[in-house]
Parts: C-alpha cells; sequence; structure tokens
C-alpha cells in the first residue's frame, strides 16, 4: 500500500514538471518561440507580427512594412489628415506620414524641388493633372498621395510575395519599397529596373532592381522605412 501511495505522488510531480515546462509565458515557452524569429525561414503569416508600423493587410502582403516605431517629429495638423487618409486607402499609416515628412516636412508651401514638385505632397504638375488635384490644396494631394500609394501597392504585391518567396524576409516590406520607389522615380523606371534585374535568373539580392534606379531612389527609401535595404 505505502508502495503505491508512493508511485502516485511521483506521477502527480512528474506531470506538475510537464505543466511547468509547456507554460505560455514560461522561460522555456520564450526561448522556442523566438526560434521562428532567428531563423532564416520567413514566419508563417499567423504569427504575431513584431512592434513597429503594423502593416494592413488589404493587399495580401505579410509583416511590418517598415521599422519605424514613431511617427515624424512635427506638430502640423496636417499630420493627423495624413494619417486618416492612410487609414482611408488601407496602407501602412506610419509608411505614408514619414513619406509626406521625406517629401515636404509637411510644409503645404515648401520649394525644394529642382524638378518642379509642388505642395505637401511634391506632385509634379502633370502628375497632379492626370488626378484631378490641385497639388498646392493639401487635403487634395495628401488624399492623392494615399490613393496613388495603394495603386502602386496594387500593382506591386505579387512581386513583392515572389520576392518573399524566393528571398525570405517580409512581402510587406518588399511591396512598400517598391511602391516608394514607383512614388520618388515613376512606375515606368521601377518595371525597367526589375525587368532588368530579373532578365534571366534570380540575381543573389532581393534589392538588385534598386541598385539600377537613381541615388536619390536608393536613399530615398530606407530614409522612410528605416531599414537597410542591403
Amino acid at each position: 500500500m505505502r508502495r503505491n501511495v508512493i508511485i502516485c505522488v511521483m506521477l502527480v510531480m512528474l506531470v506538475g514538471v510537464g505543466l511547468l515546462w509547456l507554460k505560455p509565458g514560461s522561460s522555456q515557452g520564450l526561448f522556442l518561440d523566438s526560434l521562428d524569429w532567428t531563423s532564416n525561414a520567413t514566419p508563417a503569416a499567423s504569427a504575431a507580427v513584431p512592434s513597429g508600423s503594423g502593416t494592413l493587410k488589404a493587399f495580401g502582403l505579410v509583416g511590418p512594412a517598415s521599422c519605424r516605431t514613431s511617427e515624424p517629429p512635427t506638430g502640423s495638423p496636417w499630420l493627423a489628415v495624413a494619417h486618416a487618409d492612410a487609414q482611408k486607402y488601407k496602407i501602412d499609416p506610419l509608411v505614408f506620414d514619414w513619406k509626406i515628412w521625406q517629401e515636404s516636412g509637411f510644409n503645404p508651401t515648401v520649394h525644394n524641388s529642382p524638378a518642379g514638385a509642388i505642395g505637401i505632397a511634391q506632385f509634379m504638375p502633370g502628375t497632379a493633372a492626370g488626378m484631378g488635384i490641385d497639388p498646392r490644396n493639401p487635403r487634395q494631394a495628401l488624399d492623392a498621395s494615399a490613393r496613388l500609394d495603394a495603386a502602386h501597392l496594387q500593382q506591386y504585391a505579387a512581386q513583392a510575395r515572389r520576392l518573399a518567396s524566393h528571398y525570405g524576409g517580409w512581402s510587406a516590406r518588399y511591396g512598400y519599397a517598391l511602391a516608394l520607389a514607383a512614388y520618388n522615380a515613376g512606375s515606368g523606371a521601377v518595371q525597367s529596373a526589375w525587368d532588368q534585374a530579373f532578365a534571366s535568373a534570380w540575381p543573389s539580392s532581393p534589392w538588385a532592381w534598386l541598385g539600377l534606379l537613381g541615388a536619390e531612389t536608393q536613399r530615398y527609401i530606407p530614409d522612410i522605412i528605416n531599414c537597410s535595404v542591403a
């Protein structure tokens, strides 16, 4: 009888140790969870996205779009408008806000473009006319800029997913990089660079297409998303 009691006690202790090992939030669980982030494979779509600019998945993209964790350092009332426009078109608000910061510093009357770009979103006159907006009107320009980013994301989403599938990494980051490049250099230039980079085989880097664009565009993307694109 005493022997049976001892055996039962030992079984209870073993079960308790097992439960502690599997308890969520324990040091062992945290270590196992961390393997998803340190491996070379792209984390599953259902995995928690690291803190940052949390992407909106409206375009079939996965992961954080940038390495940003805060808004641009401005007290401009147009920041809130830009943020709302990004949400309206289901694009990443932080990426959009930092793009406008990069373009104009949220100054609707800025004149810093030798190419002739105008206003808070730095539209070229022809592009603005094609979108039916007044580039000097910040409300119209911000809405049009967010709308254009959404169109570019839709355009490049499939290519971003192909990059993530072949090289690993987040499809959202590739997608937003392609969209930003199109905003800065034009869709035609981006497509030409892509066709040249992937003409015959997969290059060694997923960013080979970016290296074929101008120096300004090569700086533009990391300045906005705050991530390395090397």
